[in-house]
């Protein structure tokens, strides 16, 4: 039987389409960094293979990043301290040296 007489498998042909798309997508943003690379006049072959090679990746925004977590700087510090040894104040000239 020949393929032509073979039912149509729209599943196989719509991830045949994407990965197509895509290609053709990484095609055209490589090939415009190339263009942006010559323009810029690159001084090494490195820096222009880094930028064609960096061409789909894109800048991260500020939703991007993730929120620091409120940490103290010193968390000891923030202990509960009823387990500690407490010291009177220190006056001053408490003991006085030489005479």
């Amino acid at each position: 039987m020949s393929k032509l007489r073979l039912p149509i498998n729209c599943r196989s042909l719509e991830l045949e389409l994407q990965e197509a798309l895509k290609a053709d997508e990484l095609y055209r943003l490589q090939n415009d960094a190339k263009l942006r690379a010559v323009e810029q006049n690159v001084s090494t072959y490195e820096d222009f293979r880094q930028m064609v090679n960096a061409a789909h990746l894109k800048p991260m925004e500020h939703a991007d990043l993730k929120p620091v977590p409120k940490r103290p700087w010193n968390p000891i510090a923030d202990m509960d301290n009823s387990n500690m040894v407490k010291y009177p104040p220190r006056t001053k000239n408490l003991y006085k040296l030489g005479k």
